[in-house]
């Protein structure tokens, strides 16, 4: 009987019962172990369909409920609404635009990327929002407030284990510059997450979802927000920071330590005698290598002095892949970590992509395992390690053209932000009991929006670049350059040169000073080369005072415009680690774009020009700089197609411009110099022994030095050719450098980008069209 009413149920009615699913119902239903007839009574299917679209029963209809207990949280909407009626409100954008930038060069126009407000997802968001109905009848403005979450866990103290977990609120409407200033009283803390113990995990729950990449985790946020069409993954932008200074770049950087072990243990020790160099002599940190907590100061290492710690340490059929290697890792850095971007960066960062997925890939073909090179010394054997690129933080690196279109530059919305906003909560926990740290910290944080909002405007105050202390007028100063001439700072020429007359490096020291000033006084275009005057000329300029009491500046300071509009400043003090560049005067069609050279000293020098050449016959003051110059190294090729850097060497002894003047409104910026450690040192260019352009511990030179063009971002904008606010621009046809090469014509065309950077005219305008979407790389 019960197979004919199941036979009968198949065949009557409806006819899209099959007999493949009359069977399943029978297996899986009816015969099931823990089937019960009894659970059918009253049974309706239209009301448990109902139940089951409610979207707790369909999650868990028996999970229990959980009270987390010393959850601290600010609801959303007051804080929105503090923030829309602060006096911060007058630094807010409400009306995003897109940014047009017309090249002084090419005429070209592009779509440029910085902020937030002016991002592809803003300007579609504004859209939607005035395309909506107004059902209410309100004819108020329609603005979007945007909403940016950070949270991460932080160390309150650096002697015990109390944490906090903040969850932090920005607004992008304000610019990312405010933003990442962590006194400016911008960030909101509106939660802080209790610890909730052991997670849920092991080898049993892992067995159980591994199959399904699952994770014993509700999303809260499509609990919450999926009803409202809100999708949370497009909102996950990139990290940079974790997954490419301290994932990518620290994987490839662990590796080759590895492998130097495998090699050779010695070689480990040379590695970190170089480093050790770069760690005290550039920066001065004083800590051994790769101690640095903080990732930004690991990358700092990595990136200045890593790129060419390790040349000549490889054999010659890995060192070559490797030196690539890291350049395409300092390079695809540099784009994806630039404060403003244009179309050709993009461009340029998805070449660069391409470039270092390729030799990535290659180097993992080439490294798959590194061991011992020889018999274990012990009973145990080193383990072999494969170099891994099947991770997610790898993958993730064909994400970030795609995200900085659609959001804006990784700057805005780095983790770096949250990790300044700790700063704050760590302040607040050294004024409380210690004991409930929760409810402390939300109590020192209320009672420090109540000031400030008692304050009024005190906030916008420090937030406004037109208020201006005196201590820093000279950081945003409009001038050039800035040399302190302090009395205090007297120096005596004459015995100056009488104790260091020996000395190369003063040979000609005066005569070569009055033509430099000569040619300054009668206006002749500086080339580089020094024009002669006769020792009557020389005569007729005056030096008041005397060189018994010349004035020395010990701060050097140069103003410049960077690559994204800002005023920035080098404070450099001149000596044998100060390293200038100015532009070059070398009208060659692959001429290098800069000349470099150290700074030995810099002067000020009061003059008198008589006779009957003089164009002005009242003192003067001149400033000076007394440089030594650094000239291409013969025979060697650089360029972004080469994949390495530009290399120099000091202009030897025995030529006439070794040792000069130079005008400092020609300095461009300080630039950063790497002795070339596998060059070594010599004392041809200068005799060896001990000279007032060495340090007092130093005999001889390092034979050359490397230009580090990843010093930061704008030095690699100069040479990219990608900078926006590099004021002057001429086009420079290759990269490669200062010999004449046969051949190699694989260097691309592009526009250099060079010069004296004292004005920063915004060539932009508030309209654009949409750009297409870019090709997806993955590794």
């Amino acid at each position: 009987m019960s197979t004919w009413k199941l036979m009968s149920w198949q065949l009557m009615g409806s006819d899209q019962k099959s007999s493949a699913e009359t069977t399943r119902l029978v297996h899986n239903v009816l015969l099931a172990d823990d089937f019960e007839l009894e659970d059918l009574s009253g049974f309706n299917a239209k009301t448990a369909i109902k139940k089951m679209d409610k979207s707790e029963a369909a999650l868990a209809p028996s999970s229990p409920t959980f009270t987390v207990h010393g959850l601290a949280y600010r609801p959303l909407v007051p804080v929105i609404r503090a923030a829309f009626t602060d006096t911060l409100l007058k630094w807010f954008h409400f009306t995003p635009f897109k940014r047009i930038w017309k090249s002084p060069v090419t005429g070209k126009e592009q779509r440029l990327y910085d902020e937030l407000y002016t991002s592809d997802a803003w300007n579609k968001a504004h859209d939607d929002l005035q395309k909506q109905r107004r059902e209410d009848g309100c004819t108020l403005e329609r603005v979007i407030a945007g909403l940016m979450f950070w949270s991460d866990s932080t160390h309150l103290t650096q002697f015990n284990h109390a944490t906090a977990w903040p969850v932090y609120l920005f607004f992008g409407n304000l610019s990312k510059y405010k933003r990442a200033s962590p006194s400016s009283g911008i960030c909101h803390p509106v939660a802080l997450i209790p610890s909730l113990g052991n997670p849920i995990k092991g080898t049993v729950v892992e067995k159980l979802l591994q199959d399904w990449s699952l994770v014993p985790t509700l999303n809260t946020f499509a609990e919450r927000l999926s009803p409202f069409g809100f999708d949370i993954f497009p909102a996950l932008v990139v990290d940079l920071m974790h997954e490419f200074e301290l994932g990518v770049l620290k994987s490839v950087l662990k590796h080759l330590i590895r492998i130097l072990y495998a090699i050779d243990e010695d070689l480990v020790s040379t590695l970190n005698e170089w480093l050790i160099f770069c760690d005290t002599a550039i920066w001065g940190w004083g800590d051994p290598p790769f101690s640095a907590k903080h990732g930004r100061d690991e990358t700092d290492l990595t990136m200045q002095c890593s790129i060419l710690a390790f040349e000549g340490l490889f054999p010659v059929k890995h060192n070559a892949l490797i030196k690539t290697l890291l350049f395409h890792l300092s390079e695809w850095h540099a784009l994806a970590k630039l404060r403003m971007h244009s179309d050709d960066s993009l461009a340029r960062l998805n070449q660069a992509l391409k470039k270092l997925a390729a030799e990535i890939q290659q180097f993992q073909r080439q490294q798959t395992q590194t061991g011992p090179s020889g018999p274990a010394k012990s009973t145990s054997t080193a383990r072999l390690i494969s170099f891994n690129v099947h991770t997610y933080k790898f993958h993730a690196l064909g994400d970030y053209s795609r995200s900085i279109r659609m959001f804006g530059t990784t700057d805005s919305y780095t983790t770096q932000t949250g990790e300044l906003a700790h700063c704050m909560i760590k302040k607040f926990y050294r004024h409380t009991n210690k004991r409930d740290v929760a409810t402390a910290l939300t109590k020192q944080e209320r009672r420090r929006t109540l000031i400030q909002r008692q304050l009024g405007d005190h906030t916008s105050q420090e937030l406004d670049a037109e208020v201006v202390s005196p201590d820093r007028f000279e950081l945003l100063s409009e001038l050039h350059h800035v040399m302190r001439a302090l009395p205090c700072n007297a120096f005596n020429l004459a015995n100056f040169l009488r104790e260091n007359q020996s000395d190369p490096a003063v040979k000609n020291f005066l005569m070569k000073m009055k033509d430099h000033l000569l040619s300054r006084l009668h206006g002749y275009e500086y080339d580089g080369d020094e024009h002669s005057f006769t020792e009557e000329e020389r005569n007729d300029l005056r030096i008041v005072g005397g060189l018994n009491r010349i004035i020395e500046s010990t701060i050097l300071r140069v103003n410049y415009t960077t690559y994204d509009i800002r005023h920035e400043q080098d404070v450099m003090r001149p000596g044998p680690a100060c390293f200038v560049m100015t532009l070059s005067q070398e009208d060659e069609l692959n001429a290098h774009p800069y000349w470099y050279c150290q700074v030995i000293r810099a002067f000020h020098i009061d003059v008198l020009h008589v006779g009957p050449n003089a164009h002005c016959r009242s003192i003067q003051t001149m400033e000076v700089l007394w440089v030594r110059s650094l000239g291409l190294v013969p025979r060697y090729k650089w360029g972004f197609s080469q994949a390495w850097l530009p290399k120099v060497g000091f202009v030897p002894e025995s030529d006439n411009n070794a040792f000069g003047f130079l005008d400092p409104s020609l300095v461009i910026r300080g630039c950063h110099l790497i002795p070339s450690f596998s060059d070594g040192r010599m004392d041809v260019l200068l005799r060896k022994g001990t000279s007032v352009v060495r340090n007092s511990t130093e005999e001889d030179d390092w034979c050359s030095f490397y230009v580090n063009i990843f010093a930061d971002q704008d030095m690699y904008c100069r040479f990219a050719a990608i900078g926006v606010g590099h004021k002057i621009q001429y086009p420079m046809r290759r990269a490669t450098s200062s010999i004449d090469d046969e051949g190699d014509s694989e260097e691309e065309d592009f526009t250099g980008e060079t010069g004296d950077e004292q004005g920063d005219e915004d060539n932009t305008e508030g309209s654009g069209d949409d750009m297409s979407d870019e090709e997806d790389f993955r590794f």
